[in-house]
């Protein structure tokens, strides 16, 4: 008789972990939370490198406070296919990691939804659920130095061969249209005494998000024309050619 009454409480308990544990997948996975999964291939690859400041003083912490927000933001962009982080100490992955450990909902709110969702430049997909949701777009690869542009493109030829991506600073964040991008407008029409196929990397252009005491349109920007201009990303289709790679062993800016 006790017997049987354990096999019922086992019965019972399996069922209840098989109907919440349902229920919570179809709560939590891509389509209830209206995450884009992005087909093999598509979408644009960003690599770049985080710095993590040793020295804790109160301006590297309000930095790596916007470090960690355009890190979820480009985490959170529906056409973003993954974001690679190529680190300078092996130690990195571990702190970047568990700051974004520390984001729970009520931090979100304050700490991430104030400052991008407000924004004129972000748009409505930056929610805590699918920031969560879309982890899953992280890699880390640890080089033991700051990134230089050839890192970057050694790493795109290595492992994102024939994709849309981007090299850019910690502090940039894709916006809206990165899904109108084919990789035809990276291919240059074919010239026969052309012995390789060359490619194009594109300089992205640079704006600031709009505040209260400028409430710029997305043509315009309220920024000093000495920090206007092309320098902080580029967009291209990997792979680069290596004699390319070989001219750029430099750190970014």
């Amino acid at each position: 008789m006790k017997l049987r009454r354990k096999v019922w409480v086992a019965l019972v308990a399996l069922c209840f972990v098989y109907v919440f544990g349902i229920r919570y997948f179809l709560n939590t996975s891509p389509e209830k939370l209206n995450i884009t999964v992005l087909p093999e291939g598509a979408g644009v690859n960003l690599i770049y490198q985080i710095p993590v400041f040793l020295d804790q003083s109160t301006s590297n912490k309000q930095r790596t406070k916007e470090y960690v927000n355009t890190l979820i933001t480009n985490l959170c962009n529906p056409d973003v296919a993954s974001v690679n982080i190529l680190t300078e100490r092996a130690t990195d992955e571990k702190a970047i990691r568990g700051l974004l450990q520390e984001i729970n909902l009520e931090r979100f709110s304050t700490q991430v939804s104030h400052s991008y969702t407000t924004a004129l430049y972000q748009p409505y997909w930056v929610t805590y659920e699918i920031f969560r949701g879309s982890l899953y777009k992280l890699t880390f690869k640890n080089i033991n130095r700051w990134l230089m542009y050839s890192d970057a493109f050694e790493y795109a030829n290595t492992f994102l061969n024939n994709r849309i991506c981007t090299v850019q600073n910690a502090d940039i964040s894709l916006t809206h249209g990165f899904h109108n991008l084919s990789k035809d407008l990276f291919r240059p029409p074919y010239q026969p005494s052309t012995p390789v196929f060359v490619g194009r990397v594109y300089a992205l252009s640079r704006h600031e998000a709009p505040t209260s005491t400028c409430p710029h349109s997305r043509e315009e920007t309220c920024g000093q024309p000495t920090i206007r201009g092309s320098y902080d990303s580029f967009v291209f289709l990997s792979p680069i050619p290596q004699a390319v790679v070989d001219q750029v062993p430099f750190v970014q800016n």
